[in-house]
């Protein structure tokens, strides 16, 4: 299933609020072309302390391992300081994780998680939309099995 990357009549705050979720989302649904849409080539993601550099090294670090999973990220709390053609947004986070057919295995391990994540965006105005130049995710809470991320 594949989602559109714009959304038509969306205010700027509506729309940056929208690269949040075309980020989250195209991790759960597997798509590419989602994913890519959000993220500057440049964008960088610092993960409890791990900074990755890049586009491509978050694609090959993170989506292309998480995005085989039966997972469910939820984003709420979102908080939008717009400035200019730039904006800082900060979210609550809870996500879930099981292995690649098993989601809806009862009582099969897992692994779940809670926490805040943090944005600077900008808008591309090649393209008129807005993409992620910065995340960072801080992990407050987990249960479960970590080995099935890794």
């Amino acid at each position: 299933m594949s989602f559109p990357v714009k959304l038509s009549y969306l205010s700027d705050r509506e729309a940056i609020a929208d690269v949040i979720y075309r980020c989250v989302l195209s991790v759960d649904i597997a798509d590419k072309n989602l994913f890519d849409s959000s993220l500057l080539s440049s964008a960088t993601l610092e993960f409890n302390g791990t900074e990755l550099i890049g586009k491509q090294n978050i694609c090959t670090s993170l989506f292309e391992k998480v995005s085989k999973l039966d997972s469910t990220h939820h984003v709420s709390n979102l908080r939008i300081n717009l400035l200019d053609n730039k904006a800082f947004v900060t979210a609550s986070v809870l996500a879930q994780h099981y292995r690649e057919g098993e989601g809806n295995i009862s009582n099969t391990q897992n692994m779940s998680s809670g926490g805040f994540n943090f944005f600077e965006v900008v808008k591309d105005e090649f393209e008129g939309i807005w993409k992620v130049k910065n995340w960072k995710i801080k992990t407050i809470w987990s249960e479960g099995d970590p080995t099935i991320i890794s």
